[in-house]
């Protein structure tokens, strides 16, 4: 008798972390995170589609469709040789290569993992001639660029990726001169970029302590991790004033490892949700000889050390693989009535549930525009309206400079005690910047606080900027005048 059962593992996990992640948005979150709830649904959409379309097309067209991404591998290989020889501009101005991407990150992740799927590929020895010719082109090409992004998420993932390929053909004479050179190049690695190497481990220590809070289990709610992050790097830096991880401190968008920032936001069940989606495809990608699971499995590797999960590129990748993974691991093919019906309800849902997110234009609005927006009536003189913008950003950001704007906006108002606590907030979140001591020392120069006045200039004389630049010695030369200048008078 034939197994005709069609709902596989990944399915139900898929299905239980969309759910979830549904639960904590519209029953626990507090904070504004409809950007993630709309790619949320995207995903949704992709998965139905492929297992959905799967029932229908024989399941030997899942290789020739995965060769979008050599093709789209060598596609950014191009942009990026491109943007290296002057020919085309970067999107970023503070980076040569970005190709289609924002920044050299995640347009490595994309290359190694296009480089990974050609290497499998080649391993494997069943390609027709056309598919090596484009391996072998698309393999040039990412070798070519990759070495120039300087990415050393990427060439870890490279290396680990072919380990697993070659697993095979390794004795434990090799796996032991292997060890020993990954040990030295990761050392390598570490002091190639030592101080954005550092400013990572304290992202994540931040991270992890919000992890393993009070909400531990459940997380703070989908789109808190900004917000939680400003509220524990605060207590952080009370609590360790003189580390030595504050010259590298920063308002981070990301925690550069996503399932850490699964857990901030959904707590240990969405880790272990995750987690276990994403062991379960890679390992019936993988054994199935696949060679998009290798190109899985180095996302998977970056996503460790980076943020691919948290774009909409990737995020489709990988739901796309998740569904090749589902496809994998059924028995056959046809998809059965109760299957069918309940990937249309999950459709359905999709749909009705985006259309209501998408109601308030405001719905689509990040943390820039709510800042911006602050402070354009600021400007105006609007200085309670200003708040209020600024406070919905909060519920999105953690970066201090929206409190420094709501203290100027309350010190124009005359909330002199408002305003201070908005400033030191500022600098409790970040205390290697100036801007907020400046703000205090002409706060306490309004009120004509001496006592105030003369030790926040104090500080300021005493306080190591992260860059040191001509705003923050003219900052400091202002406090030595002011103490010069007191001290002079109490004489």
């Amino acid at each position: 008798m034939k197994n005709t059962k069609t709902i596989t593992v990944i399915d139900i996990l898929s299905g239980m972390l969309f759910i979830y992640a549904l639960i904590s948005y519209y029953l626990t979150s507090q904070y504004i995170a409809s950007e993630q709830l709309l790619k949320l649904f995207v995903c949704a959409f992709v998965y139905v589609g492929v297992r959905m379309s799967m029932a229908i097309i024989p399941r030997t067209w899942i290789k020739y469709v995965s060769l979008l991404i050599p093709l789209a591998g060598g596609y950014e290989a191009i942009v990026g040789i491109l943007q290296g020889l002057e020919i085309i501009s970067s999107n970023n101005q503070n980076f040569m290569i970005t190709g289609t991407f924002l920044n050299p990150g995640p347009y490595s992740i994309a290359i190694v993992g296009a480089l990974c799927y050609c290497i499998a590929c080649f391993e494997r020895k069943e390609q027709t001639k056309w598919v090596k010719y484009l391996c072998i082109a698309c393999c040039i090409l990412c070798a070519l660029v990759l070495p120039a992004t300087q990415s050393r998420t990427a060439f870890v993932a490279l290396g680990a990726c072919c380990l697993i390929i070659y697993r095979k053909r390794l004795k434990l004479r090799n796996i032991l001169i292997i060890a020993l050179i990954a040990v030295a190049a990761g050392t390598m690695l570490y002091y190639f970029k030592k101080e954005s190497a550092d400013g990572r481990v304290f992202i994540w220590l931040i991270s992890l302590k919000a992890v393993f809070s009070s909400k531990w289990l459940s997380g703070y709610g989908l789109g808190g991790f900004r917000p939680t992050y400003a509220t524990f790097a605060e207590e952080y830096f009370s609590n360790h004033p003189d580390t030595h991880f504050l010259s590298v401190a920063s308002c981070p968008e990301y925690s550069f490892n996503d399932y850490i920032q699964i857990g901030v936001e959904l707590g240990i069940i969405g880790i272990i949700l995750a987690v276990s989606l994403a062991v379960t495809a890679i390992k019936a990608l993988i054994k199935n000889n696949t060679a998009i699971g290798y190109s899985a499995l180095a996302v998977l590797i970056c996503s460790l050390f980076s943020y691919p999960f948290n774009l909409l590129q990737f995020q489709v990748f990988a739901t796309f693989c998740l569904a090749i993974g589902a496809v994998y691991c059924q028995k056959e093919q046809k998809h059965g009535i109760a299957t069918n019906a309940i990937l249309s309800i999950v459709a359905v849902i999709s749909i009705l549930l985006s259309v209501k997110s998408n109601n308030s234009r405001s719905s689509l609005l990040d943390d820039h525009y709510y800042f911006s927006m602050g402070q354009h009536l600021n400007s105006e003189h609007l200085y309670n309206e200003s708040n209020q913008y600024l406070l919905k950003g909060l519920m999105m950001s953690d970066d201090p400079m929206f409190y420094n704007v709501m203290g100027r906006n309350y010190q124009s108002l005359g909330a002199y005690k408002l305003a201070e606590e908005s400033y030191f907030k500022a600098f409790g979140i970040l205390p290697n910047r100036i801007y907020p001591l400046k703000l205090l020392m002409d706060l306490y120069k309004e009120t004509k606080e001496t006592d105030k006045l003369i030790n926040i200039a104090t500080k300021i004389i005493n306080f190591k900027p992260k860059i040191v630049s001509d705003y923050t010695d003219e900052v400091q030369k202002e406090a030595q005048q002011i103490l010069d200048t007191n001290i002079h008078t109490y004489e």
